[in-house]
């Protein structure tokens, strides 16, 4: 959840959003941690197998 949060907060300072959005990104990424890292597996598992393919 900690990994989440921090990837979250990241990228909400990435596209410079105000500090509560950071900290509402944060919160967010600690509740749906596992959710998130499912569809982020999902998508570097599909991107891996369309680089091996080639």
């Amino acid at each position: 959840s900690c990994f989440t949060s921090f990837l979250l907060s990241a990228i909400a300072i990435e596209k410079e959003c105000s500090f509560n959005i950071v900290l509402l990104a944060a919160g967010l990424g600690g509740v749906f941690a596992s959710p998130i890292l499912k569809i982020l597996g999902r998508r570097i598992k599909k991107i891996i197998e369309g680089n091996n393919s080639d």
